[in-house]
């Protein structure tokens, strides 16, 4: 259905506007918008994308799909959060207006450039029967963290390859390692932590 339409502002100003939902989290100043148009887009003329920074008090035209076939890609100057509304004009119908101050967002992109921060902060042996085990310790945060966002992972070689020791690990802050009889006597260790934009930070 046409995605254009604009709401006429309720009389007294304009309102900025703040999601109801979580927004579409993204780790890239471009990305691609998907849309659906009527009749496989038939009749369309033009596919505009129209954005804001204040929750609709100001809006400006960020792109315009050249093939008028989803998905839309846009690039956006930084990080933050962005509303988007889809203006769809046709060859029959009237000319789309766009958005007007107070108008709400359709969809909101939350995009996030920081990667998260990520450090081992102590290696523990066992003692008795955990003798063959190694507590290792870490600190991870961000504020888009995923719900396991935790790898571990051993190698020979500072560069790698790397092995799996647990991957997809909770943020717990800790984990106990049984080292196998095959892992090298000296060996090191490599960390990564994960976010939901995409974003990942190692450390060795």
């Amino acid at each position: 259905p046409p995605l254009s339409r604009a709401v006429t502002p309720v009389d007294g100003g304009s309102t900025a506007h703040t999601p109801t939902t979580a927004p579409k989290l993204v780790g890239s100043r471009t990305f691609a918008l998907e849309y659906d148009l009527d009749d496989g887009g038939r009749g369309v003329t033009k596919v505009e994308l129209w954005g804001t920074r204040d929750g609709g008090q100001t809006w400006s035209r960020f792109a315009q799909d050249d093939d008028n076939r989803s998905p839309l890609i846009v690039t956006v100057d930084s990080e933050g959060l962005y509303g988007f509304r889809i203006l769809v004009q046709t060859a029959e119908g009237p000319a789309a207006d766009p958005p007007r101050s107070g108008d709400a967002p359709e969809l909101w992109v939350s995009v996030d450039l920081k990667r998260p921060t990520v450090e081992l902060t102590a290696i523990e042996r066992g003692q008795g029967n955990l003798a063959d085990h190694l507590t290792l310790r870490w600190r991870a945060s961000d504020s888009n963290l995923e719900a396991r966002p935790i790898s571990l992972y051993y190698s020979s070689h500072s560069t790698g390859p790397w092995s799996a020791i647990a991957t997809n690990l909770e943020n717990t802050g800790e984990y106990a390692w049984r080292v196998e009889r095959y892992v090298p006597a000296r060996f090191f260790l490599r960390i990564e932590a994960r976010d939901t934009a995409g974003d990942r930070k190692s450390v060795v």
